[in-house]
């Protein structure tokens, strides 16, 4: 089982009133990626998106200049909705392996269980007492983990603690 931080830009997009629509019409022409559904996550290219709330997403790319992801995606939006850069206010886990659910449910309130939860599936929850967005990445499993960045060593000591019986390699990184 591997444990990575996942140095990525990620920016909310919240909606206004109606325009939902008009906002993943936006997002797909200028970035190429589909907003997903609740519970859904997708990916196309070096886009990602996660439904987090009615109208809401997060929305990840590569790392790059500071703030440029926010830019292009207010750029593309226009009043059609928000955009918050919460590239420093989240951090994004991964933990794969074959046990790397196993770890997950020693805190999570959410049925893992590969016939309800499988790739591209996200869910809003908490897991050790800790705000978090699940996403399955793959079949692996790999699971990212977005936790806001003042907990994320909390969160990455009870990860190593509930992954200590399986065994558990830390990366520095993983794009």
């Amino acid at each position: 089982m591997t444990l990575a931080e996942r140095r990525v830009a990620l920016v909310q997009v919240q909606t206004r009133k109606n325009q939902d629509a008009a906002t993943s019409a936006a997002i797909s022409s200028a970035l190429g990626l589909d907003l997903p559904g609740p519970g859904q996550a997708s990916a196309a290219g070096e886009h990602s998106a996660v439904w987090i709330a009615p109208g809401s997403w997060l929305v990840a790319s590569r790392l790059s200049a500071p703030g440029e992801l926010a830019r292009s995606i207010t750029a593309a939006v226009g009043d059609h909705a928000s955009v918050t850069d919460q590239t420093f206010g989240k951090t994004v886990l991964r933990i794969s392996g074959s046990q790397a659910r196993d770890v997950l449910l020693k805190g999570c309130r959410v049925d893992l269980h590969p016939r309800v939860f499988g790739p591209g599936r996200a869910a809003v929850t908490s897991i050790a007492h800790i705000g978090c967005v699940v996403v399955q990445v793959d079949d692996a499993p790999a699971f990212d983990l977005i936790v806001p960045s003042t907990m994320a060593q909390s969160f990455f000591e009870w990860l190593l603690i509930s992954a200590a019986e399986f065994g558990c390699d830390v990366h520095g990184s993983v794009n």
